[in-house]
């Protein structure tokens, strides 16, 4: 029975892996949670290795992995034997991942893939990754008073809102026909974008609310 005191060293690592516990799967009761075929991942040590030739020539391991509360049989068979040789061997902290074996009573991990655990000082936890940038929300609303929609600094303010392309709806009032419209795009109002806008219309012709 392993006490699990030399996991202890690799906690770090071993909480930040998604593992079940070594005794759940060996419970009986706890048979419906781990069904045969099932694919999980575990950690622990190495506690005994058995090498075996088969048929073909080929090598494949049987060990015991032993976790602060339990132990399961691994198979590992020779496919992945031949990537995986180097980490096989007693006294070696591994996460494996693999299927659940059932047959005759018997649970069993076969496995798939393994990982060495790193010791809790050589450990250094993988940053989340960052979330996308946000696109710009709906935040009030600009009001651009044109002379007319054919006039010059119509064409020019429009030109400013393409450029700064933002989160605020711009609407442009046409003196001369006395409409209001909505532009497809919106705008990014900022000290500086506002000044450029009412230095081309005038101050009185911007309304920013």
């Amino acid at each position: 029975y392993f006490t699990g005191h030399l996991l202890d060293g690799y906690s770090a690592h071993i909480a930040s892996l998604s593992t079940v516990s070594l005794a759940d799967l060996a419970d009986e009761e706890r048979e419906a949670d781990f069904p045969d075929k099932m694919r999980v991942s575990a950690a622990g040590m190495i506690s005994s290795v058995s090498i075996k030739n088969t048929k073909s020539g080929d090598r494949m391991a049987f060990f015991d992995l032993e976790d602060k509360f339990g132990k399961i049989e691994c198979l590992v068979f020779s496919k992945q034997y031949t990537r995986m040789s180097h980490l096989i061997h007693i006294d070696c902290a591994v996460s494996v991942t693999g299927t659940i074996s059932r047959r005759d009573d018997e649970v069993k991990l076969l496995v798939n893939d393994m990982e060495e655990l790193l010791e809790n000082a050589k450990f250094i936890p993988k940053e989340p990754p960052k979330p996308a940038p946000e696109k710009p929300s709906a935040e009030g609303k600009l009001y651009l008073r044109v002379p007319s929609f054919s006039d010059e600094r119509f064409k020019k303010a429009v030109n400013l809102v393409d450029i700064f392309e933002g989160g605020t709806q711009v609407i442009f009032y046409d003196c001369e026909k006395k409409t209001y419209s909505a532009y497809g795009k919106r705008f990014q109002v900022s000290a500086f974008t506002l000044f450029e806008m009412k230095s081309l219309l005038g101050e009185e012709n911007v309304v920013y609310h």
